[in-house]
């Protein structure tokens, strides 16, 4: 199985993920007890006379349209592997996930604004103003005991074992240690437990919300919800540290391949979705239980931007819970929320180049030219030039595919590999070639070594024969 195509599938199963959580929390079966309509405040008015017509005709057309534009962009992800000639096959895989996870919120974006302008045409006027109850603003420490500390301490002993294979400390003469891929492998995993610990505590002091004006009915209610935030992230902790327990067991037997990791990423990702659909259901039911005891319905719809971007000046919070979805989001208006506003927006614009630039990856070829006694490796740029005078040996050497090495950084596709490498046997490396060639040049300087290869073989030889001659006179 292809580099491209575990891609293609890693990025296919992200989307039906994504889309089934928003069917199932933005698109409620009985959206008559949900406590959010399209990021609005579920009112009582909405369902009286004729108004519950009208409020159901607008949300079920647009759960139709959703349901109609997941399928179809799923149908088009699900074609694209069979373009296995594509040239712009792995930059078409990213902008397709980028445009399908924003593609499917337009029917909820379009609902809220359809519900927003009915709500105004029967003069459901806005109450402006700050309840607060003194009595339920604690935290509750949700996120202590072992239950959360346990699988961190597990993850770092994992860690620390990752290491102890890549420095050959323990491990029989496994493939890639050296090279230090075992370490980021279970490091990228485990840092993502951390930022759930992170959350945690988040989440666990975000200002509780009023909903009544009995003070046991807030306590409950933040109580139970809190709980499932706990509760959730305990389970995420989990199936990551059993993700990176499995993947410490495919290091010790040597079976680090891409169908092995494959499987055991299509796994991780069926549970991790599994949970958060249970918190997903949970989340409703307490909702569900709590609207009868609401006796405070504050109008803060106006705030929110769509029904998902919280923006009020007025009000001092960084963080405020979701109206649909998992967590919390910033308030927009403060400061912070500002900051992280244009910082959101230069990461948009960031991740286009780089789907821009990919794309320029893959249409434009290597090419390695020899000019004023400098080998020169060049596509788009200069990345490399090498003075023949430097040179203490080059070699003409097989397959690429055949050796063991993990990049450290710079760009990793199947006909592209660039940058910082680790080899075993090499150690650190600068690489620039194609590895579906049958052959590559390996140049050793004093301080560097690098293995590079124009587009096609036929050329890489002939580069060869240019260098060994520059040598030679």
């Amino acid at each position: 199985m292809s580099a491209v195509t575990i891609t293609g599938l890693i990025f296919f199963i992200s989307f039906i993920g994504v889309a089934a959580f928003t069917r199932f929390k933005y698109y409620p079966s009985n959206v008559e007890k949900a406590k959010f309509i399209y990021g609005l405040r579920n009112r009582k008015e909405y369902y009286k006379d004729e108004n519950k017509k009208t409020v159901l005709d607008i949300y079920d057309k647009h759960r139709k349209n959703f349901l109609k534009l997941s399928i179809v962009l799923a149908v088009i992800g699900a074609l694209l592997f069979f373009l296995d000639n594509f040239t712009f096959k792995i930059s078409l895989w990213t902008m397709w996930l980028l445009v399908a996870i924003v593609a499917i919120y337009i029917p909820y974006v379009l609902g809220n604004k359809e519900l927003k302008t009915f709500k105004k045409t029967i003069q459901i006027k806005n109450e402006k103003k700050v309840i607060i109850d003194t009595k339920n603003t604690l935290s509750y420490g949700m996120n202590k005991g072992i239950g959360f500390i346990l699988p961190l301490i597990i993850g770092f002993v994992c860690m620390v074992i990752a290491v102890l294979f890549d420095m050959e400390i323990i491990g029989d003469n496994l493939s890639l240690s050296k090279t230090y891929t075992y370490t980021i492998m279970i490091g990228s995993f485990y840092s993502i437990s951390i930022i759930a610990y992170i959350c945690s505590f988040i989440m666990d002091s975000m200002k509780n919300e009023v909903i009544s004006e009995d003070s046991d009915v807030n306590l409950n209610y933040n109580r139970a919800k809190k709980r499932n935030y706990s509760n959730s992230l305990k389970c995420m902790l989990w199936i990551n540290t059993l993700y990176i327990i499995v993947n410490l067991v495919l290091i010790y037997f040597d079976l680090v391949d891409d169908l092995y990791v494959l499987i055991a990423m299509v796994v991780y990702m069926f549970f991790l979705f599994l949970g958060i659909g249970i918190y997903v259901l949970r989340d409703s039911k307490i909702n569900s239980i709590y609207k009868k005891e609401t006796s405070i319905e504050v109008d803060d719809d106006d705030y929110w931007i769509y029904g998902m971007f919280y923006y009020n000046p007025n009000d001092k919070r960084i963080n405020v819970e979701k109206r649909n979805g998992f967590g919390t989001t910033v308030n927009f208006g403060t400061t912070v929320g500002k900051i992280m506003m244009i910082v959101l927006g230069l990461t948009i614009i960031g991740s286009l180049f780089a789907v821009g630039l990919l794309g320029a990856y893959e249409v434009v070829p290597i090419d390695v030219k020899i000019e004023d006694d400098k080998v020169i490796c060049h596509q788009l740029r200069d990345d490399y030039k090498i003075d023949i005078d430097d040179i203490k040996s080059v070699e003409l050497l097989g397959k690429f595919k055949d050796v063991k090495a993990s990049r450290t950084n710079g760009v990793g596709m199947p006909n592209l590999l660039k940058g910082n490498f680790n080899i075993k046997g090499e150690g650190a490396v600068k690489v620039f070639l194609n590895p579906e060639n049958d052959h590559y040049i390996k140049i050793t300087t004093d301080k560097k070594t690098y293995f590079i290869s124009e587009a096609e073989d036929k050329d890489t030889k002939q580069t060869f024969d240019d260098i060994k001659d520059k040598l030679n006179k």
